[in-house]
């Protein structure tokens, strides 16, 4: 008598070769999350905390430390009298309000969410999603979630180094000015420690803007994983053709949702 094997749950759903809905793909992303899936996704945390957050660390230095130097010095060309004493806070607060959650974000769509989408939609063209169903694994589960996880850890973490690299460039480029701030006097007033005028008006930066700033962060790196996810769990066709598509609509996509939550962000606790 031959033997009956037993199929997995996934196995009698019909698979959905046209992905999940946005909305369901967050919807379990976030039900994953709150079931402490991530205790079993320990390994794959680090392994992803390393690849999207730890090696991205001198790229975000090199580029924040470049326009922190860019900044100051263009701003000692054009302002010299009336700019210069509120300098280092102007730029404190120009780049912890909208200058470091953007950049790093950007960098981390082009370095690592690409990369991201052209594997899941590599593996969703070649049925390997499929196969993972049929032996009872949630993609989003083991696929999205530690992405998620190590992201939502390693942004906010790159804010801040994005944030020390360009108060270092503006130091450089101040110094380097007859008058220039010591680097302990610029750093505090690059914090906001103090409360510098700028036009008769408080500039200072409060800690709630660094808050503010994570938090912009970690909102952001949710956006581009659940949507780059999205995009390559959807991939069909040919793998070249197939893989290429999901990546130009998920960089898009990824970037108009960056700049609409920099947008909300902005409306909601500064309007």
């Amino acid at each position: 008598m031959s033997r009956q094997v037993k199929v997995p749950p996934a196995a009698r759903r019909p698979l959905r070769r046209e992905g999940l809905p946005f909305w369901e793909l967050n919807f379990r992303l976030l039900a994953s999350l709150l079931l402490l899936s991530p205790l079993r996704r320990g390994r794959a945390l680090l392994w992803h905390l390393d690849t999207m957050g730890v090696r991205t660390v001198p790229l975000t230095v090199v580029i924040s430390g470049l326009l922190g130097f860019t900044g100051v010095f263009l701003a000692h060309g054009k302002f010299e009298g009336l700019y210069r004493p509120a300098l280092p806070t102007l730029l404190g607060r120009v780049f912890i309000e909208q200058v470091a959650p953007l950049v790093t974000t950007f960098l981390v769509v082009g370095r690592s969410v690409v990369s991201m989408t052209a594997e899941l939609a590599s593996m969703r063209i070649a049925r390997e999603i499929d196969s993972l169903e049929i032996i009872g694994e949630d993609p989003v589960d083991f696929l999205l979630l530690p992405r998620v996880l190590a992201l939502l850890a390693a942004l906010p973490a790159l804010t801040v180094f994005a944030l020390f690299a360009a108060m270092a460039g503006g130091w450089l480029a101040d110094w380097r000015h007859p008058g220039g701030a010591e680097f302990g006097r610029f750093a505090r007033e690059f914090f906001g420690v103090g409360s510098p005028r700028f036009l008769g008006v408080a500039v200072a930066v409060r800690p709630w803007m660094l808050a503010l700033a994570l938090a912009k962060a970690a909102v952001s790196a949710w956006a581009v994983v659940a949507i780059g996810g999205y995009f390559g769990l959807r991939a069909r066709g040919e793998e070249e053709e197939g893989v290429g598509r999901a990546v130009r609509r998920s960089v898009a996509w990824c970037l108009v949702g960056v700049t609409v939550i920099n947008l909300l962000f902005a409306v909601v606790f500064h309007g």
